[in-house]
This record gives C-alpha cells, structure tokens and sequence, in this order.
C-alpha cells in the first residue's frame, strides 16, 4: 500500500486486513489464480461501505475467471 494515496500507517494497515479477510472468506473460489490488489487513488478505510465493495470486485473477479475456464 503506498504512502501516497493512504498517509496513515493504521489505515494502510486497516485496509490489508480488510482485504485479506475479503479474500479468505472467497479463497476456494479463487484458487489458482495470483492476485495483485492496486490502489488508485485516496481510499476512506473508515467508511463502512469500504469492505462491501471490496466484496463486490471479488465477485467479479469470480465471475470473470469461470467465464475463461472450459469445463
């Protein structure tokens, strides 16, 4: 997490451990893939709204990658 968009060290933190329970609890569904979270632009880790959208971009990532499979 870059200094540049989040200036507090507790809420870089913050928004690590949000990310990676996000991903635990979809882990079996995203298994195989490698992921890189980047961040663009300033992030409001106080916001509730914060983990739901998280959410909402594992969905789709999910989505995405059975769409590419041939089963």
């Amino acid at each position: 997490m870059p200094n540049k968009y989040i200036k507090k060290a507790v809420n870089r933190n913050r928004l690590k451990r949000i990310i990676r329970e996000s991903f635990r609890l979809r882990q079996e569904r995203l298994k195989g893939n490698d992921i890189v979270v980047v961040i663009r632009g300033s992030v409001d880790v106080k916001c509730k709204m914060t983990g739901p959208v998280i959410s909402r971009h594992w969905e789709k990532l999910v989505n995405e990658t059975y769409l590419d499979k041939d089963y």
